[in-house]
């Protein structure tokens, strides 16, 4: 009866493991050309484990005779067939050894520990790592950077007995085999296998197994791109930091994706998309996008999306929209992987005028008078803000934004006339100057000169290029009006000649200075001499006074002589005359 059981359950284990491995070969036929290989060499040990179990089964059949001869206790008979069953399931595992399936994310490798760490290399993945483990052994974390270690299960994946960085984590009561699951994370991040064939085309007809696998073996090394999300090489471009770090090793971009670029929000992809502005105008041509990212935003600004927004006269911006009508908007995630040309739509609406009056601020400061008309045309209901005009000596007012009404718009400048200071400079010749002060610029200015008695006026010049700084018109700036002078001409008048005789002899000397002083210096004594006799005369010289001033115009000079005799005599003096003024 027990070897019934048996039997049955080794047909029943025997019958799982042809369809597992004929679903393994559904799913990975390339796989299971090494299972192939491997079953024939069980095949063998499969023929060698009958005759040990032949003898097993004849010494059950012996052992079984005996027990139908002896009293045994329940509780003995359990024990013993539950020891018979697992020495069958051992000789089981012998024929099992390195038979291979998937259940899940996990690849099971069922057989006798070697203890050492298996890589399955059947798919080419590098995914399953196995030992024999004992309770407290701390084990290590075999993966590739491609790969995340979930953890370490019994030989079913039924239970974990050590945590992904080989902490025990309710370990097994004995050792045993234990495997390493592994999960996709990263790869996932990056790597689609519909996608790598679809943007590969050589690729085209690969099982997802071998795309896996090719990209393992030549595809990383090449930089090729793995999916819609991620191209190494546009990674490197867009990315001048990890391109001078990494250069041409593109295994090391897939790497620092997976791991950091795609957390740091990093671009791993772009295309171009242009802008079209369908009539319009639009200050920026192109810009780029990448796949799955927020459209609008920049490899380094990620928070920010925005699209530029295009005019055009008579017409309102609806949006961009692709060749097929649909709506490209600043935010959305990118859905495309080439580049895109978006169209403006827009809304007509009509135009409208807007008038634009300029007025100039009178010459005498009181009001405006209008100096000149001008009309724009603009779209009814846009914005728009007129030009102000630049008039010299005129200060312009701000500009006015206004909202272009249907029956037209007017908007008014008012320009404030500008003020400029007249300044007169005067030396002390000058007794009074008129004409200083502010003016409006063109206003009429005169200026006024008076100079003291006794002087005239030298020169009055003005600055900024005024010919006659007398009458002029206040130009765009500032004056300067310089005025000098110099004493006016005196006239002396001395006689030339005096006649002596016995009495005194009186003359006058007259000046007509309007102003100042005239100072007459005389010696006081004379001689006079006749020809050819040296007899010497001796005289001297009194005047009234020795200033001529504007109120005194003359004074009076005598000559007093010693007698002398009849005769021609001379005398020759000098009379020092001095204008200075007052």
């Amino acid at each position: 009866m027990k070897v019934k059981r048996f039997t049955a359950l080794l047909l029943i284990l025997i019958l799982c493991i042809g369809m597992i491995s004929a679903s393994a070969e559904e799913v990975y036929p390339d796989m299971m050309q090494n299972g192939e290989v491997e079953v024939e060499v069980e095949n063998k040990v499969e023929n060698e484990t009958e005759t040990e179990q032949d003898a097993v089964t004849e010494e059950e059949t012996e052992t079984e005779s005996e027990h139908e001869t002896m009293i045994v206790e329940t509780d003995t008979e359990r024990e013993q067939e539950k020891t018979e069953q697992l020495q069958q399931i051992n000789m089981l595992d012998s024929v099992l050894v390195k038979k291979t399936y998937l259940a899940g994310d996990l690849k099971i490798c069922l057989g006798y520990p070697d203890n050492r760490y298996f890589t399955g290399t059947a798919s080419g993945e590098g995914g399953v790592h196995w030992k024999t483990a004992s309770p407290t052994e701390n084990l290590n974390s075999p993966s590739n950077w491609w790969w995340l270690m979930d953890g370490w299960y019994d030989t079913y994946g039924s239970a974990c007995y050590f945590n992904a960085n080989g902490s025990p984590n309710n370990g097994p009561t004995s050792s045993g085999l234990v495997i390493a699951k592994y999960n996709t994370s990263y790869t996932n991040v990056f790597f689609n296998c519909a996608q790598y064939k679809e943007l590969n085309p050589d690729l085209a007809g690969m099982t997802d197994a071998e795309a896996w696998a090719h990209w393992l073996q030549y595809g990383m090394a090449e930089g090729r791109r793995t999916s819609y999300i991620f191209h190494p090489a546009q990674y490197k471009t867009l990315y001048g930091d990890l391109s001078a770090a990494f250069g041409n090793n593109y295994p090391t971009y897939y790497q620092h994706y997976a791991q950091t670029g795609r957390a740091e929000n990093r671009w791993g992809n772009y295309a171009t998309m242009y802008f079209n502005a369908n009539g319009g105008s639009c200050s920026t041509a192109s810009m780029l996008t990448s796949y799955g990212m927020p459209v609008g935003t920049t490899p380094t600004v990620h928070n920010t999306a925005s699209l530029p927004t295009p005019t055009r006269d008579g017409y309102i911006f609806e949006g961009w929209y692709t060749g097929n009508n649909e709506a490209i908007t600043a935010g959305m995630n990118c859905y495309w992987i080439n580049d895109l040309t978006v169209y403006a739509h827009w809304k007509e609406i009509g135009k409208a005028t807007v008038t634009v009056n300029h007025y100039k601020q009178n010459v005498s400061g009181n009001g405006y008078t209008l100096a000149a008309t001008e009309s724009v045309s603009g779209s009814i209901g846009s914005s728009t803000t007129p030009a102000v005009k630049k008039y010299t000596g005129f200060t312009a007012p701000k500009t006015q934004t206004v909202t272009i009404q249907k029956g037209g718009t007017s908007v008014n400048y008012y320009y404030s006339r500008n003020k400029y200071s007249v300044t007169v400079n005067t030396d002390n010749g000058i007794a009074a100057a008129s004409g200083a002060g502010t003016y409006y610029y063109g206003a009429a200015v005169s200026v006024a000169i008076t100079p003291k008695a006794g002087y005239k006026i030298n020169s009055v010049t003005a600055s900024s290029g005024i010919s006659n700084p007398y009458n002029f018109t206040m130009p765009a700036g500032n004056v300067t009006i310089t005025a000098t002078s110099t004493m006016s001409d005196v006239t002396v008048t001395v006689p030339l000649c005096l006649i002596a005789g016995e009495s005194d002899t009186s003359f006058v000397i007259t000046s007509d200075n309007t102003g100042g002083i005239v100072t007459i210096e005389v010696p006081e004594t004379l001689q006079f001499i006749q020809e050819n006799k040296e007899q010497v005369i001796n005289g001297n010289i009194q005047l009234s006074a020795n200033t001529l001033t504007a109120d005194r115009h003359q004074i009076t000079g005598t000559v007093t002589t010693e007698r002398f005799s009849a005769g021609s005599w001379k005398a020759s003096f000098n009379i020092n005359i001095k204008y200075q003024a007052e």
